[in-house]
Formats: structure tokens, sequence, C-alpha cells
């Protein structure tokens, strides 16, 4: 394959098989067999220098693409330190920045000692670098005056000797001088500098995107500040009607995170959208419009009255760049009307969108249904119907005891029943029209916590539920998902004698989530993969009963709330199972 043709994955997946086969050659003890080695590497790895500035180029910002860098460079060439050295801020001295590498711990003593030093320009190896524009190559810092290299009675204490320090440039302009050590002392090996000086060749201008991009984010800080203290919606729409940009405000007004925002259709979120568009269209025709009515529709179905005022902007040269629009809501001057149409429209996208699920799903679970429901509810309504008959008939022959059994088998047969009613609203959670209200999750626990308890009272469990933890969803849905997550956990601690669930809640990506924790048996972590996927159990049916259909159950009912569910265990020491709505 060719290297042009491999993903980014079997790129970095190359680097770090080159750093185990040095790693591996480290290990030598014969020096001549160390260099001679090292040279085979390098030599045949140069063409690693684009997966390596690929790497780089990953990296979040200036300091962290150094870092990768250093990292980069160290691990393959066979450096034992890197630092690299910029501008103070006042331009006055060089200073170390903190991203650095070290191959092992005890050199981390020499990297703090390094961040007290400051060079002037033509001071010490990183103010010569600097000035000069190249490379120097020191086989022996041991024997070096302090005042040629300044941190040298730290190096001999450390055991360094070769030292190399090489300037990052793009447009003839110097960006960092990065600086490396070794225990070994060498004379100057044209590979080593030649490979180095490429790599910190396409670092320069890696390094120059990057700190462009870092004043360019800068700048925008300001101006984005000022838009987001704003509590009006505000939005600029390109010259095809696409969103550029928005402010939080648009956020909350819509229900649609920024991220979706930006490149959809300006029109797409009200409730005319052609109105929406003729209204844009009029601000480039005209220059601005104001006090142009729309009706923004939120996400939950909410429309929101609005007046918008808009102007276009230019660039420097005077070119119309886009449409800068600011919203305010007027919902309250139409109270009356809006309920009124609020009303017809949430009832017209209720129908519509129940009568596509029918049509869609009940052609393929008609016979699977009927099946179901006839052929399983047949026998249990004999069970039912006899048991009933031989209470009320034969009550006079039948001990108390007996009695008891026969309302058993009712109840239990009554039970299979209405568990039959459950796995058939459950076959079409996919489907089902959406009933959304205020539901109390912690009350819901409660009673499922409270059944459990019935059913064994002997089992010895402790529940902390956090009270009043409330979502807007389908109350029907969320209590089958507690009823699977809580009726789990309730089964896989019973092999412990102090058993412990607890339904909480935390804030875990900036989002709420709820969690049902467990101290029972666990799972493997390495089967997660194959969790939530029906019929796929993680424990022998002969140590815990199950149909192995609960948690894609549940992993159902999650996605139609648009929520996120996972997990995580380890064996021995219980399950959290964790979600957001």
């Amino acid at each position: 394959m060719k290297d042009e043709d491999k993903t980014k994955e079997e790129l970095i997946n190359e680097l770090n098989e080159l750093r185990c086969s040095l790693t591996e050659f480290k290990k030598s003890g014969n020096q001549e067999s160390q260099t001679k080695i090292k040279h085979e590497i390098i030599g045949n790895n140069v063409h690693l220098l684009p997966k390596m500035a690929l790497e780089i180029s990953e990296a979040r910002d200036f300091q962290s693409a150094i870092e990768v860098a250093l990292k980069n460079i160290c691990e393959i060439t066979g450096w034992n330190y890197g630092d690299a050295w910029i501008r103070s801020k006042d331009d006055t001295v060089l200073e170390r920045i903190p991203a650095g590498y070290c191959s092992s711990e005890n050199l981390i003593k020499f990297k703090e000692l390094s961040e007290s030093f400051t060079f002037p320009l033509g001071i010490g190896m990183p103010g010569r670098i600097w000035l000069s524009k190249k490379y120097e190559w020191v086989p022996d810092v041991s024997i070096v005056s302090e005042i040629d290299f300044p941190r040298a009675r730290f190096a001999r204490e450390i055991g360094f000797r070769a030292c190399l320090g090489v300037p990052i440039i793009a447009s003839d302009e110097v960006l960092a001088v990065l600086i490396f050590l070794m225990f070994e002392s060498r004379e100057e090996e044209m590979r080593l500098v030649d490979f180095i000086s490429v790599a910190a060749a396409q670092l320069g201008s890696i390094i120059q995107r990057k700190k462009a991009e870092e004043q360019r984010h800068a700048a925008s800080l300001y101006a984005r500040n000022l838009i987001e203290a704003s509590l009006d919606p505000l939005v600029t729409i390109s010259s095809e009607g696409k969103i550029m940009d928005v402010n939080k405000a648009t956020e909350v007004i819509t229900g649609v995170s920024r991220e979706v925002l930006i490149g959809t259709d300006f029109s797409d979120y009200f409730t005319e959208s052609e109105n929406a568009r003729n209204g844009y269209q009029q601000v480039f025709a005209d220059g601005y419009v104001r006090d142009y009515p729309l009706s923004i529709r939120h996400i939950s179905g909410n429309i929101i009255d609005v007046i918008y005022n808009a102007t276009v902007y230019r660039d420097e040269n005077g070119r119309i760049m886009g449409v800068f629009a600011a919203a305010r809501d007027v919902t309250q001057v139409k109270q009356a009307e809006e309920e009124i149409r609020k009303l017809n429209a949430e009832l017209e996208q209720r129908v519509n969108e129940r009568t596509r699920q029918l049509e869609a799903a009940n052609k393929e679970l008609e016979a699977f249904s009927y099946s179901v429901s006839h052929d399983l509810r047949a026998p249990l309504r004999s069970i039912d119907g006899f048991s009933q008959a031989l209470l009320e008939d034969y009550s006079g022959v039948l001990d108390a005891q007996g009695k008891d059994y026969l309302a058993r088998v009712c109840s239990a047969s009554q039970r299979m029943s209405q568990l039959i009613d459950d796995m058939l609203v459950l076959s079409r959670v996919s489907r089902r029209e959406m009933k959304r209200s205020s539901v109390d999750l912690s009350a819901l626990a409660d009673v499922i916590a409270s059944d459990l308890v019935k059913i064994q009272p002997q089992r010895q469990v402790e529940f902390n539920i956090v009270p009043g933890l409330k979502v807007y969803g389908d109350a029907e849905l969320l209590r089958a998902m507690l009823e699977n997550l809580i009726g789990n956990a309730w089964k896989f601690t019973s092999t412990r004698q102090s058993a412990k669930i607890e339904f909480g809640t935390m804030e875990i990506d900036g989002k709420t989530s709820y969690f049902v924790r467990d101290n029972g048996v666990g799972f493997d972590m390495a089967y997660v993969s194959k969790l939530f996927q029906a019929f796929h159990r993680l424990h022998l049916q002969t140590e815990f009963p199950g149909t192995g259909i609960g948690l894609a159950t549940v992993k159902r009912i999650i996605n139609r709330h648009g929520g996120r569910i996972w997990a995580d265990s380890e064996i021995g020491n219980g399950a959290t199972f964790y979600f957001n709505i």
C-alpha cells in the first residue's frame, strides 16, 4: 500500500512501532551496536517525517504541538531530554515553555530547574541559535564552561553529555529553539542533525499556522463576548441563506446547538420558510429591514413570535459579505393567538407522526402481535379461569393452603398476561407515539424498589434513591427502562449478604446524567459492546436467569428520548449504568 493511501490510524501505529523498535535496541549494552542500529532506523524511516508532521498538526495548540514534536524526535533519535525556548512576552529574553520531554522520571528535576533560566539573545545555546538561525552540537557539555552553557553544572549532575540545539524557522523568522540532551558523549552526527532539522522545518510551518490560528481566535474573542452578552438572538447569514454564526440566545430560542445550526438554511427554523427567505433577500436588496415579523419554531414544537432587524455587513473593500440579524421576542404581545396556533400545530404534528408510524410498522408486526396475544393468552385464560372455578366451586373441599396455592396460580397467570402486554408494548417502542410529560424518576424508582422488596422480603438490600429527579418524557417507557435497570441491579446483587443499590445524578461533560449503581457481581468491560444487544448475555442462565432483551429495550427507550446510555463495571465490584435524556 502506498503511504498516501494509508489511514491516519495506520500512520500513527507505524510511528508507535518505530518507538518500540528504538526501545528494544536501547536495552543493548554495546554502544557501537546501538549507534549502528539507530542510524539504520533513522535512515530507513525518513519517510516517517510526514507522518510525524500529521501527528503534530493534530495537536490542539502551539505548546501541545511542541510537546508532541519533542516526544517524537527524542524517541525516534534517542535523545533523553528535550525542551523548547521562545521569546518572552516583552521580547527581552528567551524563556522555557512548559512543554518538554523526559525519558525517565529522574530528569524531571532538571526540567524544573530549567524553568528558572532565561537567556538574553546571543547568550547561552538558545540565545546564540536564535540570532544565528543555525544549529549547534556540543559533544560533551560536562567540559563546557557555564558561560557557553549556563545549565552545564546541572547537566553534569544529571549525567548529560551530548547536546544539540536546532532552531524552528518559518518565513525566515525563528519561532522557537529546540534543545536536546543525552547521556552519551558523542561527536557531531549529520544523520541526526539532518533528520531533526527537517523535522524542525516541518514543525515550523505547522507552528506558524497554529500561532496564526490562536491569534485569529484571540482576536475574535472580544467580538464573540459582545455577541454572547446579548439576550436577543443574533445570527449572521451568507448570501446563499446559510447560517454562518449564532449566539447562545439563538440556541435557546431554537433548541438547537450552535454546531448544528451553522451551515443550515436560515429559513428552516421558521413556521413560514418562504417568508423568512424573502426577509433576508430583502436585506441584500435594500441594505436593511426593520421590525420584520417572523415565527421561530423551537425544536420542541413551541412557536416564538419575533421581529427581526437586520443589515448587511461588508469587508474592508466594501464588498457585501452577509447579513447580520437580531431578533426580539414578542410572544407575550400575541399570547392568546399563540396558544391556539401552538395547540393546532402540535395536534397536527402528532397525528401525522402517529399515522406514519402506524402505516410503516403495523403490516410488519400485525401477524406477530396476533400470534403472541392469541396463542399465549388462550392457555393463560384457561389457567386463570379453571383456577377461579376451583376456588368458587370447591371452596368447601380445599383447605387454606390449597386456596392460597390457587390464588397464587391466578395471580401468576394474570401477571403473565400483563407481561405479554408489556412485551408487545416494548416491541413497539421504536414506533409508538411519545406521550411526553413531567416524570418523577425518583418516585418511579421508589415504587420499583418497594415492589422488589415485597417479592423477596428476606433479602438485605439498602436502597439509596435521590429524591426529586424529574425529566420530561414518556412515563410508561421511562418506567419500563427503570424496571429493567433496577431489576438487573436487584438480580445481580442476589449473591451479596449486604446489597446496595443507588439511583442518583451527576454532571458529565456538562450534561445532567442519571445512574443506577450496585455492588453486585459486575461484568467484564471487554464485552461491554455486546451489553445492549438483544439476546446477548454476559452471565450463564444457571447463575442469573433472564432473556437478554432487557438492556436492548432500555437502549431503545433512551434512544427514543434522544439520550445516551453507557455502563462501567469491574468483575466482583458491581456495575454502574449511566444515561441522559
